[in-house]
């Protein structure tokens, strides 16, 4: 789901969702909270940015503040689940099509790289930032490399099951998939490369996209 024009990539982490009349002002200001929060962090970075700045944005204090989350630190889990959440359902949506196994494929590199630039392509100070507090976040990218390796794994074995596909190791090529999309992740980093060895982000998901499709072409 790309941003729409003019609009904060915030928006798009953190969608609308349906809720009774008794919760929905409370989830509404939370949801405000989560996209000022997000929007701070990519401007001016993590710890630079506190609790007070987020406040004053939504019209809250600190104290107020805290009714909905108890530490920035909370608040940035809860913006980094949003994340890893909204590509999860992406995936199983796109694993859910009547579409070709590379299609498939071919749809999750085009979402994680939606994703990837919504979050992080006007600026890298929330990524080189969020080093700072990895021990924090290892948990769960952890968790969240499982599932995601598992949703790959699944549709990999389905289709090797039906003949589509040969792998001699699924769990090895799911996890070299999950791999090389990180690392095409993590070329928003490498500013200081050389033009002779840099590439740009559109040119390494298109290869992706031709390394795996090369993979099982020969099996269809």
């Amino acid at each position: 789901m790309a941003v729409a024009d003019g609009a904060h990539p915030a928006a798009a982490v953190f969608p609308a969702h349906g809720a009774n009349m008794a919760t929905r002002k409370s989830l509404k200001k939370r949801q405000l909270i989560l996209e000022m929060a997000l929007k701070k962090f990519l401007a001016f970075g993590y710890t630079k940015t506190t609790l007070e700045d987020i406040g004053r944005e939504v019209g809250l204090t600190k104290t107020a503040l805290y009714h909905y989350f108890d530490s920035k630190e909370t608040l940035l889990m809860e913006i980094v689940e949003s994340i890893f959440e909204r590509y999860l359902e992406g995936v199983r949506g796109i694993f859910s099509r009547e579409i070709p196994f590379v299609e498939k494929f071919d749809a999750i590199i085009d979402l994680r790289r939606e994703i990837v630039e919504d979050i992080f392509a006007a600026t890298n100070t929330l990524v080189e930032d969020l080093f700072s507090v990895a021990p924090m976040l290892m948990k769960h990218k952890n968790q969240f490399d499982a599932v995601v390796i598992a949703c790959y794994l699944g549709e990999i074995e389905k289709e090797k099951a039906r003949g589509g596909i040969t792998v001699d190791d699924p769990v090895a090529f799911a996890n070299l998939i999950h791999v090389i999309l990180n690392g095409a992740h993590a070329n928003y980093l490498t500013e200081g490369l050389s033009d002779t060895v840099r590439v740009s982000q559109a040119r390494l998901y298109s290869e992706l996209k031709n390394l795996i499709r090369r993979g099982v072409s020969a099996h269809e």
